[in-house]
């Protein structure tokens, strides 16, 4: 069954999907551009903008999420799920570049 268009696990599900589309298209050229003999950095610069981006989204997501689970008084599923959604997707750039084999070095 297909939840409806503005349900929350829409939302978290769509903002997921941009980041992987953002950052598999980053290491599908720099993997073509390492095949062509060439240097590329786009992966660990696109992890790089969006680490705290997401960040900041899936703080504003748990606490949303909190706050509708509240309201509705610890019964619904919805605030439980942006809360979930926005746990994983704080986390999820910043564990990407392990999974694909990659060391991004960041200097603050």
């Amino acid at each position: 069954m297909k939840p409806p268009p503005y349900h929350p696990t829409r939302l978290v599900g769509n903002v997921a999907a941009l980041v992987l589309l953002a950052l598999g298209g980053a290491y599908l050229l720099d993997h073509i551009a390492r095949w062509l003999g060439w240097k590329s950095n786009a992966f660990c610069a696109t992890v790089e903008f969006f680490v705290p981006l997401s960040f900041a989204m899936g703080v504003v997501l748990c606490t949303v999420g909190l706050l509708v689970w509240a309201v509705s008084r610890f019964k619904g599923d919805a605030g439980v799920g942006l809360m979930i959604g926005g746990a994983l997707l704080s986390v999820l750039p910043g564990v990407m570049p392990r999974y694909f084999g990659w060391e991004c070095v960041f200097t603050p």
